[in-house]
C-alpha cells in the first residue's frame, strides 16, 4: 500500500529493501496533486481519496512554494485576479507532491511567511501544519473550514536531503503555471526554459524566500 502522508523524518525516505535513501519520484511539471477541501475540512488526493478526517491537522515540509495572483480555475464569465498559495512537498513514498490553497487560508499563510521572514526562517526550513478550523455561515446555515497554520523546526538532515535532490530541478505544476501570474512570494519555484516565451530566461532558483512586496532587513 502506498504511503500518502508527508515525509517528516529521514527514516521516511529509507528503503526497507536496500537501507538507502530512495531517490525522489517526480515527472517534471506533474507533481502528485493533493487538495485541501475547505467544504469538508479534509485533505485528499486528486479530489477523490481522503487521507485526513474532517478537522485533522496535515503537516508537511515545503521544498518549494509560491504565493501569487492569477485567474485560475474560473468558471465561464468570471473575471478578476485571485490570490493562491501553491506548496510542494515530498511524501513517504518519496513522491514530489503539491497542494494549493486560496481564500482566508492563503491569507493566513502569507501572514505566517512574513513572521518566518522576520525570524530569519523560510518555509522550507520548517514542518508546516495546516489546521482546518470550522466556521459557520449563518446567512445560509452552512458550515465550512478555513486553514490556519502552525510550524516547528524541520529536521536539518531531511531539509538538506530535499535540497540536494532537487538542486537544478524545475519544480512547478504545468497546469497552474501561466505567464500572467503576479508573484508575491517564491521559494525554489522554477519553470524550465522551454516553457518560457522566446527571448526570456528562466528565473534563478532562490535559496531563500524572494519577497517582492517586503523591504530587505
Amino acid at each position: 500500500m502506498e504511503k500518502n502522508m508527508p515525509a517528516l523524518a529521514m527514516s521516511d525516505l529509507i528503503s526497507q529493501e536496500t537501507g538507502e535513501v530512495r531517490p525522489l519520484k517526480y515527472r517534471e511539471g506533474s507533481p502528485r496533486n493533493y487538495r485541501f477541501d475547505a467544504s469538508k475540512g479534509i485533505v485528499n488526493i486528486n479530489g477523490e481519496t481522503a487521507i485526513t478526517k474532517p478537522g485533522d491537522h496535515f503537516t508537511f515540509i515545503p521544498v518549494a512554494c509560491r504565493i501569487f495572483k492569477d485567474t485560475l480555475f474560473q468558471a465561464e464569465g468570471q473575471t478578476g485576479l485571485k490570490k493562491w498559495g501553491e506548496l510542494f512537498f515530498v511524501n513517504e513514498a518519496s513522491v514530489l507532491c503539491a497542494i494549493m490553497v486560496h481564500g482566508y487560508t492563503v491569507e493566513n499563510l502569507e501572514k505566517l511567511e512574513a513572521e518566518l521572514f522576520y525570524d530569519d526562517l523560510s518555509l522550507n526550513q520548517v514542518a508546516l501544519t495546516l489546521k482546518p478550523v470550522q466556521k459557520e455561515n449563518k446567512t445560509v446555515a452552512s458550515k465550512y473550514y478555513i486553514g490556519e497554520w502552525g510550524y516547528k523546526a524541520a529536521p536539518k538532515d531531511l531539509v538538506a536531503e530535499f535540497a540536494g535532490q532537487l538542486t537544478g530541478v524545475p519544480v512547478y505544476r504545468e497546469d497552474t503555471w501561466k505567464e500572467t501570474a503576479e508573484l508575491l512570494v517564491t521559494l525554489n519555484y522554477a519553470v524550465p526554459v522551454n516553457a518560457l516565451p522566446p527571448g526570456e530566461s528562466a528565473p534563478a532558483l532562490p535559496e531563500t524566500v524572494e519577497l517582492q512586496s517586503k523591504p530587505a532587513k
